[in-house]
């Protein structure tokens, strides 16, 4: 069982949480309930638990120490995480968005440090989990470890908006194709007017937002 539980608006300030699930908080039900965290860690936590089906989650010089599977499910509006550190457990995801998600507006991770030891993963965002395009946001923030730091949707994703960030890829829109040694001709019938360059065209290698076709 987790030592929180709750379907309602639960603010929090300047604690410590050690457990082995903290958390299983669903508001499913019950609408625009709210979590405004501050100096909340969670210290040791094998299971952070489950956030769901709340209107707004802010977590502001927020802390998981050692701790890992912390999981925002459900519909949720907007997750935003501001400057804050997240220093996860060998083997394990410190962050889940699970595919059953669904962030309406945003998910928001910002002037924050992911640390990620080896065998471990640092933010897990599955590309089945509904948001809006570039509505998964990773801005000005550090990534560090021997582990995998971004799986999911990643940087190519027209999900991603990854900007600024030091140890992944950041997100750029770029589109490449090219021909080369081209032998078919194409037929201009008037002039004036547009054609499209008859042949085969190869995708270049460095495409970003864009599919070659």
């Amino acid at each position: 069982l987790a030592l929180l539980t709750s379907a309602w608006t639960l603010p929090l300030r300047n604690i410590t949480i050690e457990a082995a699930i903290a958390l299983d908080l669903d508001a499913a039900g019950n609408p625009d309930q709210a979590l405004d965290w501050f100096g909340v860690n969670f210290t040791d936590c094998a299971t952070v638990g489950t956030i769901a089906n709340y209107g707004n989650v802010i977590l502001t010089d927020c802390a998981l120490l050692n701790s890992a599977n912390l999981t925002f499910d459900g519909t949720i509006n907007t997750v935003g995480i501001i400057s804050s550190l997240f220093s996860g457990v060998s083997g394990q995801t410190t962050v889940i968005v699970p595919a059953t998600a669904t962030i309406v507006r945003r998910l928001r991770i910002i002037y924050s440090a992911i640390s990620t030891p080896s065998t471990a993963t640092g933010i897990s965002f599955s590309a089945s989990a509904s948001v809006p395009e570039e509505g998964y946001i990773l801005d000005s923030c550090n990534f560090s470890g021997a582990g995998t730091y971004v799986t999911g949707v990643t940087s190519t994703s027209d999900k991603a908006l990854f900007v600024n960030n030091v140890g992944i890829t950041n997100t750029s829109a770029n589109g490449q194709m090219y021909m080369h040694g081209n032998a078919t001709a194409t037929t201009v019938a008037a002039a004036n007017t547009y054609y499209k360059v008859a042949g085969t065209t190869t995708a270049g290698p460095d495409n970003s937002k864009f599919t070659h076709s």
